[in-house]
């Protein structure tokens, strides 16, 4: 490790920052996300050079003078933001988001906000209307989670070589053991795991550490790359050159479509990592000259208060005051520049240098504590706020007619009360109804889904084997599988009434994202969601043991391929693996039943009940085309299928959803969509009534289709 400081480095910070914030304005590049990792290894790089450099000279490592370190580094700024997005949040962020915000910024300030980003992103029913404003605080949390092990790591490595009488070895040994520990492990298991769970495996720690681990060794190399014996300079510009090549093709060619980190993060980490080591065999080349530049040193100085600042402006401008673009997002990420520098002149600069820090380890923790304590604090204050504010917004607001429950009477299902929701279609009724009439209110909307969540019947994203859950009239005479993804899970409290009126047994293996299908299905465009193609082929084998009399499905994709291995999904790929499965379950004697999906509202309206919250004098702003909804649905893809398997029957419900030509936000008093194209739990239950018709017709028609073709 050097003991002059780098300014090429600074530069590279600064490289990483302009990437950042040209990918998150919108502006260019397309892989600009790569500064993260380019940050990473610079951190791994630093960080473990001083450890490695006091571990030699002194046989140890004073951690408590380390973790205040890294605490008067970043806690002083990072709590102003902290505790300027709570107030953010408050006064802009929408109801419906607002107090999931307030938590994030606790997880935030507590550096564990990374893994709650993480588990949200593998929880299907997560609402999604906005981004967090501390969304990239989960990069400061993957690092301080590696640097409160680490330094334990070269603790125990020097204590080791010091009884051994082996102090000046603790540098090999140390990247020995990061090699092994950290690197090797992390690498595999990002690779395996950003296949298996891409979502999740973006923001956990463990599929990160081997980028840390990268700049690490370089740190452990650090005399061999100085030395000039094995490395000569003319190879340093080398290095560099070629660093510098690959982080521009990486910035250039990676996007967010692509699984990350896995093995293609090796473009920007090693890329990093030629820079540093080029720069450090030869700091006289060309390109660390270039990063020497005093623009570029002057930004990557004021790196880490722009990468704190940049992102709450763009949430502010983008999501909250709806000012979207490039253009827009350009504005935000250089109006940065203001507080990010006031925040480095005045909080960052003087706290390193204050005389009354000065070794004084345990104060420099009391007060960084303090912030941090105090950024909790107000996460949690402003939760608190929302959620007594919502009370009384909401509380005495939701008419009791929108509130609907279920019940057997005659042998048929009733709703009450009968005019709410699909009801009021049902009898004919004008469905005007004013704003807080509504239910659930617009805010709650999110919130109303079906009980199956709490019984465990929704098999989650990562996992292959069916939960089946049985419901209904358990001594039905007619056997149901109900199969397919959540746009099936979303009648399944209005199933069961309707199972016990028409005397069906329903046994449910529905998963998140899965659609029943023969075909593979995409889980982004370059990669097909091998896990529903697993969990379908596990029903298939339960199908086949035990052949119900019925499969109910339904579907939210409309794309997929017949051909293994294949990534060009299509609508007619999807068909044919409709009309495989639809034919192989009359190949089973098996009657099949399609739900044709709900029409689907305009992703400029997503979520709906966001739109109703920003009209809530007038609802009508939140209708849409009813011709362009069902084209955007799934319905067109079942439709087609269904015309290659003749016995099929299909279930048209769309005349509740879209009155005439036009589908609506909120019908007999209730809201009707609560995440993305789903609907809310409550109009699922006033659509009892006519499921029960509608699937009683339909099993009648399947068994008359067959006898004629028997």
């Amino acid at each position: 490790m050097p003991r002059k400081f780098r300014l090429d480095i600074e530069g590279l910070r600064a490289v990483a920052v302009l990437f950042v914030l040209g990918f998150h304005s919108g502006l260019a590049p397309r892989g600009g996300f790569i500064g993260v990792d380019i940050f990473f290894v610079i951190s791994g790089f630093l960080i473990t050079g001083h450890l490695l450099d006091e571990a030699e000279r002194t046989g140890s490592i004073k951690l408590v003078a380390f973790y205040a370190k890294r605490a008067k580094r970043l806690a002083p700024a990072a709590s102003l933001v902290l505790l300027t997005s709570a107030g953010t949040i408050y006064g802009f962020a929408p109801i419906t988001r607002a107090q999931d915000h307030a938590y994030e910024v606790v997880g935030a300030a507590s550096y564990i906000v990374n893994w709650l980003f993480a588990a949200r992103s593998v929880d299907y029913n997560a609402d999604d209307t906005s981004r967090s404003p501390v969304l990239h605080f989960w990069s400061l949390a993957v690092e301080e989670q590696f640097y409160f092990l680490w330094p334990l790591v070269v603790l125990a490595v020097a204590h080791l070589l010091r009884a051994r009488g082996r102090v000046a070895s603790v540098r090999w040994f140390a990247g020995l053991a990061i090699s092994l520990l950290v690197l090797v492990p992390s690498f595999v298991w990002s690779v395996v795991f950003s296949v298996r769970s891409p979502g999740e495996a973006y923001f956990v720690t463990t599929t990160r550490l081997w980028e840390l681990a990268v700049g690490a060794i370089l740190a452990a190399v650090h005399p061999i790359l100085v030395d000039g014996t094995f490395f000569p300079k003319r190879l340093g510009s080398y290095l560099s050159a070629t660093g510098s090549v690959t982080l521009v093709v990486s910035a250039l060619a990676c996007d967010r479509a692509m699984v990350w980190p896995g093995y293609l993060a090796l473009l920007p980490t090693l890329g990093a990592a030629l820079v540093i080591a080029g720069g450090t065999v030869n700091p006289h080349g060309l390109i660390p000259k270039v990063l020497s530049s005093r623009p570029l040193v002057w930004i990557g100085a004021t790196s880490y208060s722009l990468y704190l600042w940049h992102w709450p402006l763009l949430v502010l401008g983008a999501d909250w005051l709806h000012l979207k673009g490039w253009l827009w997002g350009s504005v935000f990420a250089a109006a940065s520049i203001l507080p990010a520098w006031l925040s480095y002149r005045f909080i960052e600069q003087p706290t390193r240098s204050a005389k009354s820090l000065a070794d004084r380890p345990w104060l420099t923790l009391s007060v960084c504590g303090n912030l941090t304590l105090a950024s909790i604090t107000a996460g949690l204050s402003v939760a608190l706020l929302v959620s007594r504010g919502l009370d009384v917004d909401i509380g005495g607001s939701s008419s009791s007619s929108g509130q609907i429950s279920l019940s057997i009477l005659g042998g048929h299902v009733h709703a009450y009360p009968p005019y709410a929701g699909a009801g009021s279609i049902l009898l004919r009724i004008d469905n005007a109804v004013d704003a807080a009439d509504v239910f659930p209110h617009p805010a709650l909307a999110s919130k109303d889904m079906p009980s199956i969540g709490g019984l465990g019947c929704l098999t989650p994203f990562p996992v292959s084997k069916p939960s089946w859950c049985t419901y209904g009239d358990p001594e039905g005479h007619v056997d149901v599988a109900v199969l397919g993804d959540s746009k099936m899970e979303q009648y399944r409290d209005a199933l069961d009434k309707v199972g016990l009126a028409l005397g069906w047994k329903f046994r449910m293996a529905v998963k998140a994202c899965c659609t029943f299908t023969e075909a593979s299905i995409p889980l982004t465009d370059r990669r097909s969601f091998h896990e529903c193609s697993a969990f379908n082929k596990a029903v298939w084998t339960d199908l086949e043991a035990n052949p119900p009399d019925v499969v109910v499905t339904s579907q939210h994709a409309d794309r997929g391929t017949m051909e293994e291995g294949s990534l060009d999904f299509s609508r007619e790929g999807m068909i044919q693996g409709l009309v495989q499965a639809w034919t192989r379950l009359e190949g089973l004697g098996v009657k099949v039943l399609v739900i044709l999906d709900n029409p689907k509202p305009p992703k400029g309206m997503w979520p709906v009940y966001e739109c109703m919250l920003d009209h809530m004098s007038d609802y009508t702003e939140c209708s849409f085309d009813r011709t362009q909804g069902q084209k955007d649905s799934a319905e067109h893809v079942q439709r087609a299928a269904a015309e290659r398997v003749p016995r099929a029957q299909l279930i048209d419900m769309a005349d509740y959803f879209c009155p005439h030509d036009t589908c609506k936000s909120a019908v007999g008093g209730v809201t009707v969509y609560r995440m993305s194209s789903h609907i809310t739990n409550t109009y699922a239950k006033s659509l009892a009534p006519v499921l029960e018709k509608e699937l009683g017709k339909a099993y009648a028609d399947a068994i008359i289709a067959g006898d004629k073709n028997d």
